[in-house]
């Protein structure tokens, strides 16, 4: 059986995490400007109109609580979409080192762990 060559799969895994990131960090990132972007006009928009007198305080704190559920929305969605990406560096780690550890060994049946709870 061959050894496992440090170097080499050290390399071989920040090959396989910069792949990921390389590929969902510009997602997030875009996603983050968009979303940001509509909140700030919604926020200008309701500074606007109550400014304007044109906004009743029912119909200031109506736009305030949804403008607080779209940040929570946003929030929400940038960390789920976080938790794939750290999912899919998981999966990327754990295939590099067991491919490795299969071929060093010679036990193809070498079961791969699940990724561990995040809390």
């Amino acid at each position: 059986m061959p050894a496992i060559n440090m170097e080499d799969l050290s390399g071989d895994i920040l090959a396989a995490l910069r792949a990921i990131l390389a590929e969902d960090v510009p997602k997030l990132a875009g996603l983050g400007v968009d979303r940001s972007r509509r909140l700030a006009q919604t926020a200008d928009m309701i500074t606007e109109q109550w400014n304007a007198g044109k906004l009743t305080v029912e119909d200031r704190d109506w736009f305030l609580d949804d403008l607080a559920r779209l940040a929570a929305d946003f929030a929400r969605t940038i960390a789920f979409e976080t938790l794939l990406t750290v999912e899919r560096a998981w999966n990327a780690v754990v295939g590099v080192l067991w491919t490795a550890l299969r071929a060093a060994t010679g036990v193809a049946g070498l079961p791969i762990p699940a990724m561990p709870l995040l809390a």
